[in-house]
Formats: C-alpha cells, structure tokens, sequence
C-alpha cells in the first residue's frame, strides 16, 4: 500500500480590519468547519520548556489522534464510529466545510498495557525516543507539549507519538507531514500488528488497516 495517510487541516478565520473600513458583523452560525471530526479528549499538555528545537515534533491541536492505534479487540467499535461519521458528514456538509464537527467520544483505555510499554515499544521500532511532541493552534500559537509524552521518528516526516501513564500507552497515534516517506507508517503498522494485534484508523481518509493478509496484501476496511 504506497499511498500516504494523511491530512493538513486548515482554519477558517477573521483578519482585522483597518481602522478606516467598517466593521462588518458575521453571525459565528454562518463559519464552517474545514475539519469534520476531532477526539473529544484533548491532549494532556505542559508549559513547554527551552525553546522548540528544530527536531521537535509540532502539530496542530486539532490533528491529535487523527490517525491512531488501538487494540484490535475494539474493531467493532471503531466500524460503529467510521460509519456513523460518514452519516454525520453527510449531513451536515455545506459546501466546502461542516456547520458541525463530530466529536468522537471513545473511551481512553491502555493500547499498550503495562509500565514498561513505552520502552519495549521503542525497542521493537529499534528508535530512541525524542521529546513529546509540541501542539499549536491558529497562527503558531503554542498550546503546549504533551504530558509524559514522547515521539518516535519512524522515517521521513512521519512519527509515531503519544504518552505513559500507569496503565500504559492509552493514545498511540501517527503524525504524516509534507514530504513524508509514503511506507513508513504502513511498515510501523504491520510490524505492530503482528506483534500486539493493533488495528490503525484514519479518520479523516474513513480508513481502518485491520492486518496483513498472508500473501503481503493490508487487510483495509471503509464504511
């Protein structure tokens, strides 16, 4: 599978306007969405400290667990989700954007179990770990960087990343930018299928990756 998950999301917004020109008053009702769905857990984040090096991990809030792991016991789950967001985006399109946004409301619960998860999970990408990743929204304005998070390079502008708590790693997802290396996150995928039984589902492209078949072929699923 050589095609890229991804998805840059886009903002709609306001500029001021100069003191010579008049004000014009726009009903909030009336601004759509470029986005149709985000989780509705937000990310556990911290005053980030030092500045932003050059090899951090940066991303948009909203692109927080757009594309992500779990378990495979939740598959069921996860379809039930995809395909009431299809309904849901069907309904509520206008135009170019969405008068709303589905929020995805899924139980957080450890994809990785276990105090250890983080470092065996590291061990088995063969990858160090490098800092939790740093979340901003409208024009570079910093959010914050994940708590007890961290990040894992895993090929070309595509890192894996998520945090630990006393139950584990309970949000694994993948951030894919500009110029990604296309089969990194599909090859991450298959390795960590086959060892931990996850499942992978990208929510902005309707896709669930559910395994690799015997002969090589990505076992995919769409509503």
């Amino acid at each position: 599978m050589k095609k890229a998950l991804t998805g840059l999301l886009a903002l709609f917004g306001l500029g001021n306007a100069p003191p010579e020109q008049q004000v014009a008053m726009i009903d909030p009702a009336t601004i759509l969405a470029s986005i149709s769905t985000l989780s509705d857990d937000a990310a556990p984040v911290e005053e980030p400290t030092g500045k932003i090096a050059p090899g951090d991990l940066v991303f948009h809030e909203d692109d927080w667990r757009q594309i992500e792991f779990f378990p495979a016991s939740r598959e069921a789950e996860i379809r039930r989700t995809l395909a009431e967001l299809i309904l849901f985006e069907k309904a509520h399109r206008k135009g170019d954007g969405w008068d709303k946004i589905y929020l995805r409301k899924l139980d957080v619960m450890p994809v990785l179990p276990g105090s250890g998860a983080r470092d065996a999970l590291l061990a088995e990408l063969g990858e160090a770990a490098r800092p939790a990743p740093i979340l901003f929204y409208g024009d570079n304005v910093v959010v914050g960087r994940v708590a007890h998070g961290f990040s894992v390079p895993i090929g070309r502008s595509v890192a894996l990343y998520g945090f630990q708590d006393s139950t584990g790693i309970p949000v694994l997802g993948a951030s894919v930018q500009a110029g990604s290396d296309d089969l990194a996150l599909t090859r991450a995928f298959a390795k960590l299928s086959a060892s931990h039984h996850l499942i992978m589902v990208d929510w902005r492209q309707h896709l669930l990756l559910l395994g690799v078949a015997p002969g090589g072929d990505f076992e995919i699923w769409r509503p």
